[in-house]
């Protein structure tokens, strides 16, 4: 495990050493550790991982993320220019916050595919979108004042200079984001998306706090219980009563169990993942490599954290170069959430990655996250090169290992060259590899899932069931 990595999870751990402690006093939805825990995970790790980049990424910081300038020596920020926030009600956010039913919903649900595009439209037409809002804290100064120790104490543990302006910093972004009246809510239940998002997860505590069911569609397409990280204990599978999640595989990791575990979870299959599906138990990684194609994440910028979430854009072009000097003519899949522009001197492809995977002799990701489920799922040959992010669940990683060829990486030891014989060793064995293995991790074949079953039962105040 990376040193950064570790780190991280100090951080995580007294986090939720401090959830722990208060919710002996109060619910458990209305703890401030929960609503804020992505924030506070974010903000620490994004100073410690800020204080090892060799470069300076363009963009001020937008807390609670940090920049270099920031980690080095933090000081206050301008919270007018420095935050995602939008308050403004303007346009089609005017029309989707008209009340055409008694459900609401929140930020980034995951419905933009076939079918789901369709249910997209009624639910932005019909439910009542929710746009900036405060989170109710029973005993607010209370929790604060413990929210604060809790700053002071990874202040200290990290020696980070400056800690009354991180503890200002945090003040005010508290003074933002919360209130200690509760809000009058007049929908029956909240539809939400990811809860890694502030605003969805502030939503959720107050209609929880208030009895109100709260469903929560994962997106990804592929089980939240495959990433065996953090956020998906803190934010991915809590903070709702009804989880709707992908696939069947449901055991929980050592970081990924929920704080606060839903009262009921649902199955659906990934529409995306089950279109690209073609069931093989005959790949053989070809002894040509001259068309494949590479599935990178994001180059992340200013946006850091961890833990096993990212790598300075420094440090993972430089792995890049090393890539392709390994397997020449390989193309480079754009992210379409980039900070930074692809390698220079390279072929770029931008087209979606479901339109073109066929039109490749090879795969290659070192990053797993939707587009390598769609690899995997696939027919397509398949090379996982892991680098050192994301922590998988260890059955999904054995899993893994019979559907790719696995290369594990280490970037400080390996030139390109011993890179290439790595690679070509692993790859030219000749393996036979099946992908229905895959299929759990994103394929329910009982799935009952229907939105418009969802939205009807919310409307009326009654109990989700399929």
């Amino acid at each position: 495990m990376k040193e950064i990595d570790f780190q991280a999870l100090k951080i995580v751990s007294a986090v939720h050493e401090a959830h722990a402690s208060l919710v002996q006093e109060i619910e458990d939805e209305s703890s401030i550790f929960l609503v804020f825990a992505h924030d506070l995970v974010i903000h620490f790790s994004s100073i410690l991982m800020h204080r090892q980049t060799v470069r300076m990424y363009p963009g001020g910081v937008k807390f609670p993320y940090a920049n270099r300038s920031y980690a080095q020596s933090p000081f206050l920020v301008d919270f007018k220019t420095a935050t995602n926030v939008n308050v403004s009600i303007k346009g089609k956010l005017f029309l989707r916050r008209l009340a055409l039913s008694r459900v609401a919903s929140g930020e980034a649900i995951p419905l933009g595919f076939g079918r789901e595009k369709i249910s997209a439209k009624w639910l932005n037409l019909l439910a009542s979108y929710q746009c900036f809002a405060k989170v109710f804290l029973p005993r607010k100064e209370w929790q604060i004042d413990a929210f604060q120790s809790l700053v002071e104490s990874l202040c200290k543990m990290f020696d980070i200079s400056n800690s009354k302006t991180i503890l200002s910093n945090w003040e005010n972004y508290i003074a933002l984001h919360t209130t200690s009246t509760q809000p009058v809510i007049h929908q029956k239940g909240l539809i939400v998306g990811t809860r890694n998002k502030l605003q969805n997860r502030k939503l959720a505590a107050n209609y929880l706090q208030q009895g109100l069911d709260v469903v929560a569609i994962t997106h990804g397409e592929v089980s939240n219980a495959v990433m065996d990280e953090p956020p998906f204990g803190y934010s991915e599978r809590t903070l709702c009563s009804t989880l709707i999640d992908y696939g069947t595989f449901i055991d929980s990791g050592k970081y990924n169990a929920p704080w606060i575990a839903p009262k009921q979870t649902f199955y659906r299959t990934g529409a995306l993942a089950k279109k690209v599906h073609r069931p093989a138990g005959d790949i053989v990684f070809p002894k040509k490599t001259s068309a494949g194609l590479y599935i990178p994440t994001t180059y992340h910028g200013n946006y850091l954290y961890g833990p096993f979430h990212a790598f300075e854009d420094a440090s993972y072009q430089a792995w890049q170069k090393k890539l392709f000097t390994a397997i020449p003519g390989l193309t480079f899949k754009a992210h379409p959430k980039s900070q930074s522009k692809p390698l220079d001197g390279v072929r770029v492809e931008s087209r979606p990655l479901e339109k073109i995977m066929n039109q490749y002799d090879f795969l290659v990701f070192d990053y797993f996250a939707t587009g390598s489920m769609l690899a995997l799922m696939s027919c397509k040959p398949v090379l996982y090169c892991d680098i050192g992010l994301r922590n998988l669940h260890p059955d999904f990683l054995e899993d893994l290992k019979k559907r790719c060829e696995y290369v594990k990486i280490d970037n400080h030891d390996q030139s390109s060259g011993d890179l290439a014989e790595i690679i070509q060793n692993q790859c030219h064995q000749g393996v036979v590899r099946t992908n229905q293995m895959m299929k759990r991790y994103v394929v329910c074949d009982e799935s009952r899932f229907n939105l418009g079953s969802i939205f009807l039962a919310l409307n009326a105040g009654r109990k989700i069931y399929f």
